[in-house]
């Protein structure tokens, strides 16, 4: 039995008094946003963007998909599928943005991408701590697999949808609301349309739904179909710029396009689409074969257009922005054009959940006083008990090795600690209890400090904290 000679808590822990919960919930009231450029600046990149043009082929190009065409459009975007608070952030951006500079506010949906919308991820607190489960919301997503959400059906919402018992209450709430919101928009067209309008119905409370603009729209222009009849006169410049461009950039995350001798087996940044959403990559012998319908732009070509043509700011996120600056460097080797400016906007908001803020060090320390507790008594206030535990311990240091004056004064000690420890049982038992509490939330840690949970998930509060740093960000004057 360790009466006197325990390790002593290091220094550090003795140092952090306050505790994990107060800094969590401190942490889980904050709101991190991330501009870049600051936004003081975006009025002069809009209005150069705007008055640099070339008037007729936006003018087009917008007529052509029904966008505003007598004033500048501030343009963002992601697939059909219920977004994190990084991403709303964006949503949030673009509106305040073209509220304040003069602009449109269009959103982007990339619905020629892989469709991911009919499920749901969120937090259940089981006994062994936070786990991340998904909710299927549709009757049936068989076959979704590598499709496009332009091109599946809207969903049937089971009945019945529903997190479980375990959810959290702001994750229950969250996906009750989702759930109501795709059932409202059943009846679009598509699965990406359905999304779609169920997240203007769960954001109405915030901003007003933007016009939006599909990817798989974007073969009824003019600039399109220009683009692919360049790529279909010559591939091999198509994706040689391509490739350098993405070599060039690195880290951009993008793979190169395969080249080969054979000009009809070079790939081009395209999508053949069927009719079921299938995806395939095109190469350069199919174009003359395929319907320009059929055909949708992959990531760069996608930006690259709406940059090129229709917009004069793209508010990107952290992983669009990597990737565009190889677009907008394969433009210019391509086609020796300019894109309208980026900015980046990224947030993150936490839900309140056990756990996000504990660290190892926090165990670490929970677990040193619950030791260190039970071999002293002045931990928990028992300072007379303390002082004789610690006049024992010093005559057994004095007494000889071996002596029985030793083992009679390490006896005593050893009754002082047995009586000690049964008088406040209660109190010492709440420190082990607070050692497995400070263990559960570090299994917890990751699903507790994940923040890509679905912004519906977040609770009115959060958002209206989100929004509000937003805006701070966008109005703030230029020093």
């Amino acid at each position: 039995m360790n009466i006197g000679h325990c390790c002593e808590a290091p220094k550090e822990m003795v140092r952090g008094s306050a505790t994990s919960c107060a800094r969590e919930s401190e942490r889980a009231a904050s709101v991190e946003v991330r501009l870049e450029p600051a936004a003081a600046g975006w009025g002069e990149l809009i209005s150069r963007a705007w008055a640099g043009r070339k008037a007729g082929r936006a003018e087009q190009f917008r007529r052509e998909l029904g966008l505003p065409t007598d004033e500048p459009i501030v343009m963002s975007g992601h697939q059909a599928e219920f977004w994190h608070a990084g991403i709303l952030a964006k949503r949030l951006a673009g509106a305040k943005a073209s509220e304040r500079f003069g602009a449109s506010a269009v959103w982007l949906v990339p619905d020629q991408d892989a469709f991911d919308g009919e499920r749901l991820a969120y937090p259940a607190q089981t006994p062994k701590g936070l786990v991340r489960r998904e909710l299927s919301v549709a009757q049936s997503d068989a076959g979704h697999g590598d499709k496009a959400a332009g091109r599946l059906p809207a969903m049937v919402v089971r009945e019945g949808a529903c997190v479980d018992d375990a959810a959290t209450e702001s994750a229950r709430e969250g996906a009750a609301s989702v759930i109501a919101a795709l059932r409202k928009n059943e009846g679009e067209a598509t699965a990406a349309r359905q999304v779609s309008g169920a997240l203007d119905d769960l954001l109405e409370r915030f901003v007003e739904p933007a016009p939006t603009l599909f990817a798989t729209e974007l073969h009824k222009t003019t600039l399109f179909r220009e683009l692919v009849e360049m790529m279909r006169r010559d591939p091999g410049r198509a994706a040689r710029s391509f490739n350098e461009a993405v070599t060039e950039v690195g880290g951009a995350g993008v793979g190169a396009l395969a080249m080969s001798d054979d000009v009809d087996l070079i790939e081009l940044p395209l999508w053949r689409l069927g009719a079921d959403g299938t995806r395939r990559r095109v190469f350069a012998g199919e174009l003359g074969g395929l319907k320009i319908e059929k055909l949708a732009p992959r990531a760069m070509l996608l930006t690259g257009i709406v940059r090129l043509a229709g917009c004069e700011l793209f508010i990107h996120g952290t992983g669009g922005a990597a990737y565009d600056e190889a677009t907008e460097r394969w433009f210019a080797l391509w086609l020796g054009e300019r894109l309208a400016p980026a900015a980046l906007v990224t947030a993150t908001v936490r839900m309140d959940l056990p756990g996000g803020d504990v660290t190892e060090e926090d165990f670490a320390r929970a677990k040193w006083r619950a030791h260190h507790a039970r071999h002293h008594p002045g931990m928990i206030g028992s300072t007379e008990l303390e002082g004789e535990r610690a006049r024992l311990v010093r005559e057994i240091d004095a007494a000889a090795r071996g002596s029985e004056a030793r083992a009679q004064l390490y006896g005593q000690a050893q009754e002082l600690l047995t009586q000690y420890r049964r008088e406040r049982a209660g109190e010492l038992g709440e420190l082990e209890a607070e050692v497995g509490k400070v263990e559960k939330k570090l299994a917890s840690r990751d699903v507790a400090g994940s923040r890509t949970w679905a912004f519906a998930l977040l609770g009115e509060e959060k958002l209206r904290a989100l929004q509000a740093a937003i805006d701070g960000a966008i109005v703030m004057k230029r020093t």
